[in-house]
């Protein structure tokens, strides 16, 4: 399937699909936070945070799977400026 054989919604306009991380397999992404020329990203059941180094947008890798407490009913992913 080619990019112009999709419904591609007039709110991505002047998008561009660049690269693609399957994330290691984990589909149960949540949250996608950037800094530093790398992507955190969240996982809702694999209880854990994903680490992308996506300098190169065209091939982004992830890195690094930072594992999370476990806390039933409750997830957060956030980073903050210090």
């Amino acid at each position: 399937m080619s990019q112009s054989d999709l419904m591609i919604p007039e709110s991505a306009s002047g998008i561009s699909f660049v690269g693609h991380s399957d994330v290691n397999g984990l589909g149960d992404t949540c949250q996608v936070m950037i800094a530093n020329g790398h992507a955190y990203v969240g996982h809702v059941f694999s209880g854990g945070v994903s680490v992308i180094d996506v300098r190169n947008p065209r091939d982004p890798r992830t890195v690094n799977f930072l594992p999370t407490p476990r806390t039933p009913g409750r997830f957060t992913c956030r980073r903050t400026a210090t």
